[in-house]
């Protein structure tokens, strides 16, 4: 699920992008993880009709947890500040970054321990970090 909206601003126009990604694959079940694969085709398809003169911020919940083993690896897409362990989702979500010279925005900053996670598992009431980009 996508959405997409332009605002012509006076200094440069920004193209706002929000998503819905499919959960994480899980026990490497084909369809889920096709399903995961496919949904990158529309953001980029999205992004690649957007005017290349336009500020790209994309939001919404990738179901992607960025890994703390991402920082360092990936050449600017992930800051210093990540919190979570990665998942398959995380991958993929980071090869879409690289491939469109986008960063993960809440990584690049130091917060509060209180302020860093964006979502806690109901069950092991574990706060998880997701992620913001910006192109």
């Amino acid at each position: 699920r996508i959405v997409t909206a332009r605002i012509e601003c006076r200094l440069v126009p920004i193209t706002i992008v929000a998503v819905y990604a499919p959960i994480n694959p899980s026990n490497g079940v084909k369809h889920n993880i096709e399903t995961c694969d496919e949904f990158y085709k529309t953001p980029q398809a999205t992004i690649d009709k957007t005017h290349k003169s336009d500020m790209i911020m994309i939001m919404g919940d990738f179901n992607a947890r960025v890994g703390v083993e991402q920082v360092n690896i990936v050449g600017g897409t992930v800051g210093n500040h990540a919190i979570d362990k990665q998942n398959q989702n995380d991958r993929r979500l980071v090869d879409f970054c690289l491939f469109n010279s986008f960063i993960i925005t809440n990584t690049f900053f130091p917060h509060k321990a209180v302020h860093q996670g964006t979502w806690m598992h109901p069950k092991t009431k574990q706060w998880h970090m997701f992620p913001r980009l910006k192109g």
